[in-house]
């Protein structure tokens, strides 16, 4: 009986030798493997802005007292004020009548407004311009001079448009080309835009890397998003009017 079951057990079972299996077999896998670590390309850490100086201002550096010099030496017309939503304070001129310094940055009759900002005790961090051509030649003209002479001051740009701009980019509602410089402790751009307007606008921007993101709203306030812009032109969510 015993030898009986026995024999039963071996015949249902596979009793020859058990198969080998494939070297050449691969498995599924639930996810596209990650290249090793050795073969991804290490990024390049920025390097420090070649400078910071605009204008005879000292971005991370000039204080109050220094800015509001400058805009006496300057003959600026310019509105200061704290920011509504950031514990900052701006010094904003409208239709600056800019001096001889920075007409090679506003060729032709642009409608031009300049903002300067600190935090509520620190140094000025951010420059910025916001002209309105109403034509799309000086616009250009504009916006290459300051590619240029931004060039000088900083180096290539770490990114451009692949195309530069041209009259028949305009005649569409809509349009924009930007160029930036990126450093570790710097952040600059021109950008060139049409919004559905008339006007074609050209903004240039200088802002002490970091220094947004770590301004806290003021008391009574959300202030906005780490480093966000509500507008194209304030970095603080108030927008000049036209």
């Amino acid at each position: 009986m015993l030898r009986s079951l026995a024999l039963m057990l071996c015949v249902s079972c596979t009793c020859g030798p058990e198969a080998e299996v494939s070297e050449d077999r691969v498995l599924p896998r639930l996810a596209p493997a990650m290249p090793p670590a050795a073969g991804r390309p290490a990024s390049t850490p920025r390097q420090p802005a070649p400078q910071r100086s605009l204008w005879g201002l000292e971005l991370g550096t000039t204080q109050a007292e220094g800015i509001e010099t400058w805009i006496q030496v300057q003959e600026l017309d310019c509105d200061a004020a704290p920011a509504t939503r950031r514990m900052t304070y701006q010094y904003r001129c409208m239709d600056a009548d800019l001096s001889a310094e920075f007409t090679g940055r506003t060729p032709g009759s642009a409608r031009s407004t300049l903002l300067l900002a600190r935090t509520d005790s620190g140094p000025l961090h951010h420059v910025s311009t916001l002209r309105h051509h109403g034509a799309a030649g000086a616009a250009i003209q504009d916006y290459q001079t300051a590619i240029a002479q931004i060039t000088l001051l900083l180096g290539d740009p770490t990114a451009k448009d692949p195309l530069p701009p041209t009259r028949d980019h305009f005649l569409k509602d809509q349009a924009r080309f930007a160029t930036r410089w990126e450093f570790s402790d710097l952040e600059v751009g021109a950008s060139l835009y049409k919004m559905g307007g008339e006007d074609v606008v050209m903004r240039e921007r200088w802002d002490v890397r970091g220094v947004e993101a770590g301004v806290p709203p003021r008391p009574g306030t959300v202030g906005h998003s780490t480093g966000g812009t509500s507008g194209p032109h304030s970095p603080h969510g108030i927008v000049p009017s036209r």
